[in-house]
């Protein structure tokens, strides 16, 4: 698997939410480690920085909800049947 791909949805689409939720597990991860190393004891996570990450993780869920559903909708188009009869003739 390219590392491209793991940004692209089902349809070939780069995904922003994606992106921006690798980076904010990216910056806490080394927030942490940086506090971890420096104070010698696993640093207490901010209850604002626990928001923003499920704030993230909600919009993702929220995307993909609304493409699945408007992907899985019928069309509002409609198909005409059209079906002829033979009347046999006396």
């Amino acid at each position: 698997m390219n590392w491209k791909q793991f940004f692209q949805d089902g349809t070939g689409a780069f995904s922003a939410y994606r992106l921006i939720f690798i980076m904010t597990c990216a910056i806490i991860l080394i927030l942490i480690t940086y506090l971890t190393i420096k104070d010698g004891a696993f640093p207490k996570i901010d209850g604002s920085c626990i928001t923003i990450f499920e704030a993230i993780i909600l919009g993702k869920v929220g995307q993909s909800i609304s493409e699945n559903f408007s992907s899985s909708t019928p069309s509002t188009t409609s198909t005409t049947l059209t079906t002829t009869t033979s009347v046999p003739t006396p």
